[in-house]
């Protein structure tokens, strides 16, 4: 099972790779139709926007097109001030007032969930790199041709890492478990992902 293909534009300007972007984005889906989770609706919305899925910006609902690296930090901004709406956040006021050159500011639409908000600020800060944000989900661990890997070669790359240097029988044996345990959990992912294509088309949203 390779990585999912998605219609879409290539935003260059993203930090993490397109194939984790969509797998990502996948999860969140399927987070969606199990749970309706807010939070993973944002999630999903903001990498929807960010792959040209959808025209919408996640909570100003701006339809420039194509979405750039100026429009994706004025979307964050937008998501981080109704993320703060109540002022429970820890954020400088240098940051809710920063603005983005050449880039004119929509505020949120008035009815946009707070939950929604921070899931969306959180996975645009990943997109962009913003404070070495990670993922907002565990992805699949893949080779470059997309498919899953499995545990034979999850520890080989372990192996691999140690350069030449053999570990000791105990150290390698707990390699074996690490890797038959991401292995696993990544047929699991992967799983999750075809699960959530299935119900939307490989080429929908």
């Amino acid at each position: 099972m390779s990585a999912p293909s998605v219609a879409g534009i290539e935003p260059r300007w993203a930090v993490p790779p397109v194939a984790a972007l969509d797998d990502a984005r996948w999860l969140a889906l399927a987070e969606v139709q199990r749970t309706r989770s807010v939070p993973a609706a944002g999630v999903h919305a903001a990498l929807c926007w960010v792959r040209g899925v959808q025209r919408e910006a996640p909570v100003s609902g701006r339809t420039e097109c194509p979405v750039t690296a100026g429009l994706v930090e004025s979307e964050l901004i937008a998501s981080m001030i109704t993320s703060n709406r109540h002022g429970h956040l820890l954020i400088g006021s240098r940051l809710l007032q920063r603005t983005v050159p050449d880039v004119e500011y929509r505020p949120a639409v008035a009815t946009c969930p707070v939950p929604y908000a921070l899931f969306v600020w959180n996975t645009l800060r990943w997109v962009t790199g913003e404070g070495g944000k990670r993922s907002p989900y565990r992805l699949p661990s893949r080779n470059e041709d997309g498919t899953p890997r499995t545990a034979d070669e999850l520890y080989g790359a372990a192996l691999a890492a140690h350069d030449g240097y053999v570990p000791i029988r105990e150290t390698r044996n707990q390699m074996r478990n690490d890797a038959e345990t991401e292995a696993r959990v990544t047929r699991q992912l992967a799983d999750a992902i075809a699960g959530a294509q299935a119900g939307q088309g490989t080429h929908g949203r």
